[in-house]
């Protein structure tokens, strides 16, 4: 990567390909992969396929040299393109590859804007986090991405995002304030200024990253997992792939969902992307700052509609939605609560967990035959001390599933050996089941097989 006056020259070629039609701009491309060459800039446009067609090559150089000229033709030569461009700090000149005869500045058209790969998306939310690396703490840049994310969501429904790559830095942070306020989020935004080069080039590769995609915040999330940048816990994403699948084998339809302790949203973004159609949404989160950050992630995702809420979800104080069809619970496991902390339960007469709380609201608020599905630490399946829950649950809930997971799936937070229930409630009347699903995952590849297993159970079919 170049430096100083080279790299403002690089960043302000960028700037002049993209008005002129140029989509994705790629940097230190080699000409094969096992070659040395490399060019310092490729522009691309999308054809209507969604896939990247490469327009110009480009170097940047001191002067221009009868040996500049030959490298660029070298790399043409290996980068089939059908122009190429020599850029020095006084000019430019552009050359049509078939004759490299000099000719006109063009303008390219491009089918698509955005590139839809994940993978694709994913790589260039990565080279803008190793861009800023040592501009300030890790969890810093998360932060730093996912607001910039949010107010390019803003921009475009403010209809200006063409100004994007023309934004002045105390402009940007102008709107993020707005985009805050716009969005309704309820924290002061993070202020950090950085370096001139790294918030040009922060504009070109993020601006190249859709504004709204449905797998953002799972992409975001795992990028804050990876590099550990604030201590906050995530659901695990073969724990969400779990719980969608579950959710899934229900056939539930237009239904609507209630999370507590509905974190990042790891489970809410894996749920939005099946073909299911949500009616509702409605997550609570303790932690002001996750619950805020959840919300930017759903309206960066394209999913403005959801309704996620700071607070304490076991506190009468807080209304939760009645006649829900779903109620997801991820707890904080082994978390004990002393003595009467809370008031209106049936189970707070001793030091209890919060899941015994938790688990005695979602009966209350879920329709009949509305589901819970719920993560368990074992103990509890057989433990006195859940005695009195488990004999509240078997009143009120059907226990559909107890599926048993390795003791490694929340791992590095925890080892203990968990488990997940599907609980459906009674109808009225109901007599007790003959027989439920159960299975024991060693790994977490034997997830998939649960799930199926299940699907079989609720069939009726041999399993």
């Amino acid at each position: 990567m170049y430096a100083g006056p080279e790299m403002e020259l690089k960043l302000k070629k960028v700037h002049d390909l993209k008005e002129q039609g140029i989509v994705i701009v790629k940097d230190e491309v080699r000409s094969s992969p096992t070659s040395n060459l490399k060019a310092d800039l490729i522009g691309y446009t999308i054809d209507e396929d969604g896939e990247l067609i490469p327009q110009v090559v480009v170097e940047i150089k001191d002067s221009v040299t009868k040996g500049s000229q030959q490298q660029l033709m070298k790399l043409t030569e290996a980068i089939p393109v059908p122009y190429a461009l020599l850029v020095t700090p006084e000019k430019q000149v552009w050359f049509e590859t078939d004759t490299f005869l000099q000719a006109e500045p063009p303008i390219f058209n491009s089918s698509r804007e955005y590139i839809n790969s994940e993978k694709f998306q994913k790589d260039l939310l990565w080279q803008i986090v190793d861009r800023l690396r040592g501009e300030f703490r890790p969890e810093k840049t998360w932060i730093y991405i996912v607001q910039g994310m949010l107010v390019r969501s803003y921009m475009e429904e403010m209809s200006s995002l063409h100004e994007w790559l023309d934004l002045k830095e105390d402009d940007y942070q102008d709107l993020v304030d707005e985009a805050f306020q716009y969005y309704q989020i309820d924290l002061l935004p993070e202020k950090t200024n950085v370096n001139k080069l790294s918030f040009e080039l922060f504009k070109w590769k993020l601006g190249e990253v859709r504004h709204k995609d449905s797998k953002h915040a799972d992409s975001l999330i795992s990028l804050s997992e990876i590099n550990e940048y604030d201590g906050n816990h995530r659901t695990a994403s073969s724990v969400r792939d779990l719980f969608v699948g579950l959710i899934n084998v229900l056939k539930l339809s237009d239904y609507s969902v209630l999370e507590m302790c509905a974190g990042y949203g790891r489970i809410t973004s894996g749920l939005l992307q099946q073909k299911d159609e949500i009616g509702s949404y409605f997550g609570m989160e303790l932690n002001e700052y996750v619950a805020n950050y959840h919300k930017m992630l759903m309206i960066i995702s394209g999913h403005e509609h959801i309704k996620v809420k700071q607070g304490d979800v076991l506190d009468r104080d807080h209304e939760l939605p009645n006649q829900q069809d779903l109620v997801i619970i991820d707890p904080p496991l082994g978390f004990r609560l002393p003595p009467r902390r809370y008031t209106g339960y049936e189970l707070n007469k001793k030091a209890i967990q919060a899941l015994d709380l938790m688990l005695e609201r979602a009966t209350e608020i879920l329709k009949p035959e509305g589901y819970i599905i719920c993560f368990v630490n074992e103990a509890f399946l057989y433990q006195g001390t859940s005695e009195n829950t488990r004999s509240l649950l078997l009143d009120r809930m059907v226990i559909e599933a107890i599926i048993s997971l390795p003791t490694h799936t929340l791992k590095p937070l925890t080892s203990i050996k968990v488990g997940v229930l599907v609980l459906r409630k009674k109808k009225q009347d109901e007599k007790e089941p003959k027989n439920l699903f159960a299975a024991d995952c060693e790994t977490i590849d034997e997830f998939t097989e649960a799930v199926q297993g299940f699907e079989k159970w609720k069939k009726g079919e041999e399993l």
